[in-house]
């Protein structure tokens, strides 16, 4: 099993042993936060403090691809739809969701509610990415109305 630790600025695993391997995150002050497996076996996260998106190797190898708007504050991160080689996280700070696809490329999406602080995010019945809009007290979908 794959956590974050958020203000340590560590990825661990805990072992089928129980034995627990950390991993510290290139950047100092990441904030590491939520964590996912993507289509290409590796583990993705977030990095809020660092406005970063992360991936991690089942052997503890780290890349950072850092969002495409300065300080957007990432904070969750999930799959995307099955099939596809990407991941869905949202950027608090920018007030967008965004999607990385395995190598690297992303792409944001304005949340049409201004100023709603994007903050957790899944993948639902066909395919609908949803995410929580703290701020505004609401759901919000990619799924056009």
């Amino acid at each position: 099993m794959w956590f974050t630790e958020f203000v340590g600025d560590r990825i661990g695993e805990v072992k089928t042993d129980g034995a627990i391997a950390e991993f510290p995150i290139p950047t100092a002050s990441a904030g590491p936060a939520g964590i996912a497996a993507g289509s290409d076996g590796d583990l993705w996260f977030v990095e809020e403090g660092a406005s970063k998106v992360g991936r991690i190797t089942t052997t503890g190898t780290f890349t950072e691809f850092p969002t495409t708007t300065a300080d957007a504050k990432p904070l969750a991160i999930t799959p995307g739809p099955s099939g596809q080689n990407d991941l869905w996280f949202t950027e608090s700070g920018a007030n967008n969701i965004a999607k990385i696809t395995t190598n690297g490329n992303i792409t944001e999406i304005v949340v049409p509610t201004a100023n709603s602080a994007p903050h957790d995010i899944s993948v639902g019945a066909g395919n609908v990415i949803w995410f929580t809009e703290l701020a505004a007290d609401q759901i919000g979908s990619d799924a056009a109305p």
